[in-house]
């Protein structure tokens, strides 16, 4: 519905009853061609859409067969829960003979209101919603019909918070596809082109017979617009200009950049180019986009699996996940393409896996019976390494330091009672340090592999072990714990968990996480002061519709 404009404002008012059948309530609003109210149908006891001709258009017969072909090509489709239900079509006497339509209201936000309010789409949202379209435009191909006018503006969602419906309305430019060798029959003058500026396909700016395919290039032109907040052609703000410039071949649809939205899976951007090729013979029919749909969002709702095949607990453990990679699932609450990839691992590769490790479990355990370790009392005193009694950085690794000690190149895999068993005398300032030293071992830092020199009172002081706070199992709780919040959409919770930011090692992870909780939770002004101090692409995104939604609760 676009804006109403002064010299087409509703003549009917609140009220009035036509033809003892119908009681205008409200004006919902001004299609192309028809006012829309709401109306209550009184022999039937429920309200209606009520489509009446604009009264500039009454008596022109080619426009009054128009709305009247609307409930035609309905009735060829019939009933499908992804369109408006038909509840007739005639003509009013009341308002000499005007043509009406009357469909089932539909409520909730068309498609361009969500986008207003949310900027972009969840992925996942945007792929079960892209299906439920998909699948009423399945049914209007099947039927012989044509819509030429997929657009955000006739894509409603009933319930676009819960479990939301889509439902296509307006079938004002719907035309029947034309079968071989039967003239085609216009409804439209030779200057008139059916569609909206920004998803009209090539072929329909040069006036073609109806394809199915014009339908194609529109629905991808809505999912487009759904994964990035954008139309691909917003910067061609005439009509005039865009059927100029698309007959011209200037136009052309860019391929989503998985950087700027990297929640966006390489499927779904795949799909998108597949349905705007300029090409008609190289673009997708609407069957094969609904299959990949169902193929995208079965591995979206597959269950995210482990190396070892493991079913993840959510929260995930930290141990679990490198906290400190950088996660290509930051901005989305769908899975994408690594992980997709994590679960579809060949069995054959793991089986070999654990073939060959437990060959080097069996080939280990029978050297260690045939040649045994020699016993340590040969070994003559004299030749016992300085290391067993004074640790080195190699062999001893600080408690603060490491949760657990991996045994480096210098470090004897099996106990060497070098403390506690010597059978010789050792030197006795070789043992002094643990003697004397008030801690029962002096940490060393990696970094520095010489045992620091005495303080000037004479004892000893162990070495600062500093560890980074995001490397401390505390703060990998909570970035794990914030990883959760953002998957199950706990804005308020994961608001909470960045507030930490030392705990992030990876600053554009934390950053992306930050914004878009400040964003969900409404503190636009602090999202808008994080973007303007960063470079990235999606901070910048987030920063950008915070800024705006600042503005308008001013």
């Amino acid at each position: 519905m676009r804006m109403i404009e002064e010299e087409e404002q509703a003549e009917l008012e609140a009220g009035t009853e036509l033809d003892r059948r119908f009681r205008i309530r409200s004006l919902l609003g001004v299609g192309g061609m028809g006012h829309v109210y709401l109306a209550a149908d009184l022999q039937h006891g429920r309200d209606v859409a009520l489509k009446i001709l604009i009264p500039r258009y009454r008596g022109r017969p080619e426009r009054e067969q128009r709305l009247l072909n609307e409930a035609e090509l309905a009735r060829l489709v019939g009933a499908h829960p992804g369109m408006p239900r038909l509840y007739g079509a005639g003509r009013l006497r009341d308002l000499g003979g005007c043509p009406f339509v009357a469909w089932e209201v539909v409520h909730g936000r068309d498609l361009n209101a969500v986008l207003t309010l949310r900027y972009v789409i969840a992925p996942r949202v945007a792929a079960e919603w892209a299906r439920q379209l998909a699948d009423a435009l399945c049914a209007l191909h099947r039927a012989g019909v044509v819509h030429r006018d997929v657009t955000v503006t006739n894509v409603f969602i009933e319930d676009p918070d819960g479990d939301a419906r889509v439902k296509l309305i307006d079938l004002s430019h719907a035309a029947v596809i034309p079968q071989p060798g039967t003239p085609i029959r216009r409804l439209t003058r030779e200057i008139e082109i059916p569609g909206a500026a920004g998803f009209m396909a090539p072929e329909q700016t040069l006036s073609r017979p109806p394809h199915p395919k014009m339908d194609v290039f529109s629905f991808g032109v809505v999912l487009f617009e759904m994964l990035t907040g954008n139309n691909p052609f917003e910067h061609v703000r005439d009509r005039d200009a865009y059927i100029e410039m698309q007959r011209a071949g200037k136009l052309h649809v860019p391929r989503i950049d998985r950087r700027a939205y990297p929640n966006v899976s390489e499927s779904l951007v795949e799909l998108v180019e597949g349905c705007t090729r300029n090409d008609v013979e190289q673009r997708l029919d609407m069957e094969e986009v609904r299959r990949r749909l169902d193929d995208v969002l079965r591995r979206m709702s597959a269950p995210i699996r482990l190396v070892t095949d493991e079913p993840a607990a959510v929260p995930v453990e930290p141990a679990a996940i490198p906290i400190e990679a950088p996660s290509a699932e930051v901005v989305g609450a769908s899975p994408v393409e690594p992980i997709e990839a994590l679960q579809e691992q060949p069995i054959s590769r793991r089986i070999v896996v654990v073939v060959a490790l437990a060959f080097v479990l069996v080939t280990a355990a029978v050297l260690a019976i045939i040649w045994p370790p020699e016993r340590p009392v040969d070994v003559p005193v004299s030749t016992m390494p300085a290391p067993a009694v004074q640790p080195g950085p190699e062999a001893v690794e600080s408690t603060a330091n490491r949760s657990r000690v991996e045994p480096g190149p210098e470090t004897p895999t099996a106990p060497v009672p070098a403390p506690a068993a010597p059978t010789g005398p050792a030197p006795v300032k070789q043992a002094e340090p643990e003697v004397t030293s008030p801690d029962p071992v002096q940490p060393t830092e990696p970094e520095e592999p010489e045992t620091k020199p005495p303080s000037d009172d004479g004892k000893s002081k162990p070495a600062a072990a500093k560890v980074p706070a995001h490397e401390t199992d505390p703060c990998r709780r909570t970035v794990a714990e914030a990883l959760a919040a953002h998957k199950a959409q706990a804005w308020s919770r994961l608001e909470s968990l960045t507030r930490k930011k030392k705990c992030f090692g990876d600053r554009t992870q934390w950053a992306r996480l930050r914004v878009h909780a400040l964003s969900e939770t409404g503190r636009f002004a602090e999202c808008a002061a994080l973007g303007a101090k960063l470079e990235d692409p999606v901070v910048k995104q987030y920063a950008r519709t915070c800024k705006a939604q600042e503005a308008n609760h001013q």
